[in-house]
């Protein structure tokens, strides 16, 4: 069962809300009256409810924004009962104060921001010795391994239990919580910020992943990488689910590469089924492979795992899915097409570069490699005899087939192509690897000369049909996977805006980086906090001295949505910006968004360095360490990662090497 987290300032747009929801189809409902602005009658609140509803005044302690006195507060929750609510969400403390009345039920709750206790068993018996119907434990995971023994917790518990690990690492347990028995999950209201961090909206929730028929039985399959938060694997599987009328769920689950092997073992304890494997991961997972396939063990790279006991089945189906969408195009059979006397031109030396050329090879065509790093390109070459050209002399190869396998053209970048117009043949077939956005700047001019074309989006979807059906024993539904990655939001061809964005926490280098970066580009940067001080007249400290963090807010925003839609500009935005719904639509329209990320370690050692930071920052202190700054990111962290096309990782890195790393990937010109 879904519960829909209410946090609203009124309490007619509550009311309002709650009867949105139960249109909507939401069973519970839970009040944060923490949130409410103005006095109110709880039992006359109550009185109006459409529906069973969980009554929960959380403390700042613990993620709330109650200000009142804690007998207030108390006094506030035991109305709430005599008024005979449904459920009551008392922490320990309190639970211990406040004893059962009536029929309402009482959920003793803890919350910890800090991270995931490592004796949860211990923490959950001594909850449910405060009479507690429900127990509910929501704690931070600072690994993908804390969220896994959260779904333990459930799965062995024998009290009622919602657990819950906040983050984006902890987000499948939001989504898996029913399959381990928890009575009921949380999703926020659509439309609204998220009120814990890493928590899913109620319709993706719904209807992505269809968590209301989720139950013991349920099938778990997912993709793995880092990032993986844009995949758009889960749309095309969990409708493909759905439309054989199979009881699974397909998930994303973000993993550090220093937690992959521990994942996969996770994985195989808790009974996931299959998972599909993208970058950094498909040569790393290779390590618990017991029975590669034949292109596995040809390729060296994975992008499908089975699990069936102690045996993991390693597969690739990158290679075929390429090889049949070129046969389509060529006009062959898509059983093993025969490509003697091609050419062909792959442009790209990674992954799917790797795939391809080998399926080139196999199939008896004449392969020559470019990259823009030429040893990449030979080293590639080497082990199926392969020619390489150097990326300048690219155009100068006679080719039947060229073959894109580089990020050029991939949004944001929809203005990039990796190959001149001027040198495309009418008699070339071109394949582009991009899938998003479909038609790409290449395959529309290969279009416009008289090319055969075929994109990314045919192979992405054979492989991932290819991985359907190993997961599963069952023909994969084409079409309707086709549909289901056609709705989602790929970003049609247009003009792309030249500004990029550089976001992140305090810490992580966005304003050196920003002028390093507009220094290679020739460039203008803009320090966004800086912009706010200078239309204010004073510094951020004076802001909030004056006139209040909310004042700062309002002005921040007034400048971001001016400088995103400036040309050839770097912005360096404040740490905070992406908690405004307003700035999160700003940033959507720059396109070209960078979130830089940081160790806690590396933020508190920055921070503490940095002599602005009281200026600059006069809510932040370093006091707090490490635990201030984990409850910070477990909030921002997804939004960074939401509004971000590209994430770089500064750890260990100078401001140069980070401002070169982003024009490469970016697929930028530095300037001459």
């Amino acid at each position: 069962m879904l519960c829909v987290v209410l946090a609203c300032p009124t309490a007619e747009e509550l009311l309002r809300e709650h009867h949105r929801f139960v249109a909507a189809g939401a069973k519970l409902v839970e009040w944060r009256l923490d949130h409410l602005r103005q006095p109110f009658d709880v039992a006359a609140l109550l009185s109006q409810r459409p529906g069973p509803v969980i009554v929960t005044v959380r403390l700042p302690a613990d993620g709330g924004r109650w200000t009142g006195t804690e007998a207030d507060r108390e006094q506030l929750l035991r109305a709430s009962i005599a008024a005979g609510v449904e459920y009551v969400d008392l922490e320990e403390s309190t639970a211990a104060r406040i004893a059962r009345t009536g029929e309402t039920k009482r959920i003793v709750s803890l919350h910890d921001f800090s991270g995931t206790p490592d004796d949860l068993p211990v923490m959950h018996a001594r909850l449910a010795r405060h009479d507690a119907d429900v127990v509910k434990l929501a704690a931070l995971a600072a690994s993908t391994h804390d969220a896994f023994r959260m779904l333990e917790l459930l799965r062995d518990s024998r009290v009622a239990t919602v657990g819950l690990c906040m983050g984006e690492l902890g987000t499948p347990t939001r989504v898996l919580a029913a399959r381990f028995g928890a009575p009921w999950t949380y999703a926020a209201a659509d439309g609204s910020e998220p009120p814990a961090p890493g928590q899913l909206g109620f319709v993706e929730m719904r209807d992505l992943y269809r968590a209301e028929s989720i139950d013991a039985n349920t099938a778990m399959y997912g993709v793995i990488g880092d990032p993986v938060g844009h995949s758009r694997s889960p749309a095309i599987h969990n409708a493909a689910l759905a439309s054989c009328s199979m009881n699974g769920v397909y998930l994303p689950f973000r993993v550090p590469s220093g937690e992959l092997l521990t994942f996969v073992d996770d994985a195989i304890s808790l009974g996931i089924r299959g998972l599909s494997v993208t970058i950094p991961h498909k040569e790393g997972v290779l390590a618990r492979v017991t029975h590669p396939d034949e292109a596995v063990r040809e390729i060296g790279a994975a992008n499908t795992l089975v699990f069936g006991g102690d045996v993991v089945h390693g597969y690739n189906t990158d290679r075929s899915a390429a090889i049949e969408s070129l046969a389509v195009a060529l006009d062959k059979p898509t059983t093993t097409p025969k490509f003697d006397g091609l050419t062909a031109l792959v442009l790209g030396a990674g992954g799917a570069a790797k795939a391809i050329v080998h399926g080139l090879k196999r199939c008896g065509a004449r392969v020559v490699i470019a990259a823009r790093t030429r040893e990449r390109a030979e080293e590639l070459a080497r082990p199926w005899q392969c020619e390489t050209v150097a990326w300048h002399q690219r155009h100068k190869v006679s080719a039947d087939v060229l073959v894109n396998c580089t990020p050029l053209g991939m949004s944001p970048k929809i203005d990039d192509t990796p190959f001149d117009a001027n040198h495309l043949r009418s008699t070339m077939v071109v394949f582009d690897t991009v899938y998003n956005p479909e038609q790409t700047r290449l395959l529309r001019e290969a279009a416009a000369v008289g090319c055969m074309t075929t994109s990314g989006v045919e192979m992405f979807i054979r492989q991932a049909a290819k991985q359907f059906e190993l997961f599963t024993g069952q023909p994969a539904p084409l079409d309707v996977m086709r549909a289901a990655l056609a709705s989602t939001s790929l970003q049609p061809a247009g003009p792309s805006p030249l500004s990029i964005v550089l976001i992140g926490y305090r810490g992580t280098g966005k304003s050196v980086v920003a002028e390093h970066l507009a220094e290679r580009l020739g460039w203008q940067a803009i320090d966004a906090d800086a912009e706010v001080e200078r239309r204010a007249g004073k510094s951020i400290a004076a802001i909030f001295a004056t006139s209040g963090e909310q004042a700062f807010r309002n002005l921040e925003s007034e400048v971001i949505a001016e400088l995103v839609d400036r040309q050839r500009v770097v912005i360096a935005a404040g740490g905070g910006v992406v908690l405004c719904e307003e700035n999160r639509r700003a940033l959507a329209r720059a396109g070209r968004v960078v979130w830089l990320r940081a160790s806690v370690a590396t933020i508190l050692q920055r921070v503490a360095a940095d002599p602005t930071t009281a200026a600059r920052r006069p809510n932040l202190s370093v006091a707090g360490g490490d635990a201030e700054v984990r409850t910070l990111l477990a909030v921002r962290e997804p939004l960074y990662r939401q509004c971000s096309r590209l994430v770089l990782d500064t750890d260990d890195k100078t401001p140069e090497q980070v401002a070169a790393e982003s024009v490469a990937l970016l697929g930028l010109a530095p300037s001459p």
